[in-house]
């Protein structure tokens, strides 16, 4: 193993930070100065991934379009072993993943991304699942429903150990959640139950190869990933807050407070926007003001503008209902913010529609809670 490899090793076995960044983009350096750039696409795909750890969509991207570079050199040389193979697959999904988030990148760039996923997948001679999954979330953005539900119809019997071991999906537990969370703003809180109950419940009977089910329980427990376990909660107390029935929303949502890291400003506003809006319908002001405290600072922070847009729409809401006259001037900064997020996200649409539902969902000043 030469230097090179042994440096790679250790990068791969640690944690995400910013200094595991330079640490790879170093790596990738130093290996293409030695003629080993099979060792650079290694080390830029760890960095891909991690910076999508860290919600660094943007520096994720840029990885990503390096690896693509990169990806030539991969097809020429020996077969991948599986942890590499997953690892450079892995890579290109957060790539595209985080294009998605970023409004100023066309969509028809992130086909360009998915495309290496799926080139990927076929050079290790896998299923196109994770790319499917990919395309789904591409038609879930341009608001074509119709597709979506098609996308759902034919990824769903896919949802699997196996398919997560051997062909690169992600864990079925994410699937799920992944799932529930295109159906959000049209769902009943029984619909979202029904996508995430196995996540929810921790009791999973996934649609495995009857031949492999002792193999995989050995080597993949339930097949729900830590992850999965605090979103699923999350979603679920939306759902329920959505429709008001804020008791049950609230024991959903300490579960997903419970469970969640919180490492970073992106999931920190998640969380936030899920409190948000069950303290909204709850008419509980004051958590309403620490919410909207902790969100101000953080706003510069968010790099995925969906998820940005959902937490400044949730801020606005809750003031609306509960505090009105306190938090009048963030309100409307707030909604400024929303808005102007809003132009983004559908300036790379064709059919735009995100300016429409936030001037909807947002009178310009918070109008007083209703008697």
């Amino acid at each position: 193993m030469s230097a090179l490899e042994e440096r790679l090793v250790l990068l791969e076995g640690a944690d995400s930070s910013v200094e595991h960044l330079v640490e790879c983009a170093t790596l990738t350096s130093d290996a293409l100065a030695a003629g080993e750039p099979v060792v650079a696409a290694f080390a830029k795909a760890k960095e891909a991934y991690a910076a999508r750890d860290l919600a660094k969509q943007q520096h994720c991207v840029v990885a990503g379009a390096e690896l693509v570079e990169l990806w030539p050199a991969v097809e020429r040389a020996e077969p991948l072993p599986a942890a590499r193979a997953r690892r450079i697959l892995h890579a290109f999904q957060c790539a595209a993943g985080a294009a998605m988030d970023l409004p100023e990148i066309p969509l028809s760039t992130v086909e360009q991304l998915v495309s290496y996923t799926e080139r990927a997948l076929l050079h290790v001679g896998a299923e196109p699942y994770a790319a499917w999954s990919l395309l789904a979330r591409l038609d879930f953005i341009r608001g074509d429903v119709a597709r979506v539900s098609e996308w759902v119809a034919r990824l769903s019997p896919t949802i699997n150990r196996y398919n997560w071991l051997v062909n690169f999906t992600t864990c079925p537990g994410c699937e799920l959640t992944q799932i529930a969370g295109w159906m959000y703003a049209s769902s009943t809180p029984e619909d979202t139950y029904a996508v995430l109950e196995p996540v929810l419940t921790g009791v999973a009977r996934w649609n495995d190869p009857p031949s492999h089910v002792t193999w995989l329980d050995r080597q993949l427990g339930s097949g729900i990933c830590e992850g999965s376990r605090s979103i699923a909660p999350r979603l679920y107390a939306r759902a329920l807050a959505n429709a008001g029935r804020w008791q049950e929303a609230s024991g959903e949502a300490r579960k997903a407070l419970t469970r969640s890291k919180d490492r970073n400003a992106e999931e920190h506003g998640r969380l936030l926007t899920m409190r948000l809006e069950v303290a909204r319908v709850a008419g509980k002001g004051a958590t309403v003001d620490r919410c909207v405290k902790e969100l101000v600072p953080i706003v510069d922070d968010i790099e995925d503008a969906y998820e940005l847009h959902d937490a400044l729409v949730a801020a606005c809401r809750a003031i609306a209902a509960t505090r009105p006259d306190k938090h009048g001037a963030t309100y409307v900064g707030l909604r400024e913010r929303a808005l102007g997020l809003a132009q983004r996200l559908d300036a790379r649409l064709e059919r735009a529609r995100h300016v429409e539902a936030t001037e909807r969902l947002l009178s310009p000043t918070p109008a007083p809670p209703a008697a």
